[in-house]
């Protein structure tokens, strides 16, 4: 990548960054930068509230800094240069004609995300969640059919068409096989196009592609109208991907919103750990 740039790096970008997109903007917004750069070559992701930008790849050359992924959804360019204190300066962030905006970050060593388990509630625990949508195969499915009472259930918010969906199902795919003889079921509601069949398309790909044995739904539209008429009871800023845990007593203990994926590194590990404990927990629970 970036054959052009043939400088030695005169600088290392190697840590923990704190990012901030759309600088002096009304939508400026702080995010988290981890790189790790070896020789040349720097790798890393920067992760949001909403979930992370995968896998990057790039190098430094002089005191320029660029990486790039195409993520299945996006092609994403990030250029930047290192002034003399070591900050990154002269940030230009490119997803597509319309989805450009600056960009700049310093070295921290404090400064993290909210937690992504804080940023939705439930604002109404008396609105029974319960949803009546098609599976792939044109049956109607209800949280409160048979097959999941007395179950721990995992619901979450999804698309075939969202990078960090894509990741958020893989992970679950493998607690899936290991807890589901525990009790435990997880529900994907996928928001895609208002047409069933031209949706069952795209999730049934999406499913069998990774392998995954749990339950896929057609939920209706992707954004935010549809996912937030299927979750009435919850408020706050959600995101594509979401996963509301659900205990054996039907109560919604936590609302995770976003996904860090492996592409973020120790964040991913965990939040792998982290969630495993939890499911177990609620698994233990009669």
């Amino acid at each position: 990548r970036f054959a052009g740039f043939k400088d030695k790096a005169g600088v290392n970008v190697s840590g923990h960054w704190e990012f901030t997109e759309a600088t002096g903007t009304p939508d400026a917004s702080k995010d988290l930068a981890e790189f790790f750069q070896t020789g040349d070559r720097v790798t890393g992701s920067i992760l949001t509230t909403g979930g992370d930008y995968r896998y990057l790849d790039g190098k430094v050359s002089g005191n320029k800094f660029m990486v790039s992924t195409l993520d299945g959804a996006h092609s994403l360019l990030i250029t930047g240069e290192v002034n003399a204190r070591g900050e990154l300066i002269n940030g230009k962030f490119v997803g597509s004609r319309k989805w450009k905006t600056d960009w700049s970050a310093v070295r921290t060593k404090t400064f993290e995300l909210p937690a992504a388990d804080k940023l939705v509630t439930v604002k109404d625990p008396s609105i029974k969640f319960n949803f009546a949508f098609p599976d792939m195969g044109g049956n109607i499915v209800r949280l409160s059919d048979e097959r999941f009472k007395n179950k721990v259930v995992i619901i979450t918010a999804t698309g075939s068409w969202c990078p960090n969906c894509l990741d958020e199902i893989r992970f679950l795919k493998d607690i899936y096989n290991n807890d589901k003889a525990k009790g435990l079921e997880i529900i994907s509601l996928c928001f895609e196009t208002k047409d069933y069949e031209k949706s069952k398309k795209s999730i049934v790909r999406f499913r069998d592609d990774i392998g995954a044995k749990f339950t896929f739904l057609h939920a209706g539209i992707a954004g935010s109208k549809d996912r937030t008429a299927a979750f009435p009871m919850l408020q706050g800023p959600m995101a594509f991907p979401s996963a509301v845990f659900i205990d054996r007593h039907g109560v919604i203990r936590k609302v995770h919103t976003g996904f860090s994926g492996p592409g973020t590194g120790e964040y991913y590990k965990q939040y792998a750990i982290e969630t495993q404990k939890f499911i177990d927990q609620l698994l233990a629970e009669k």
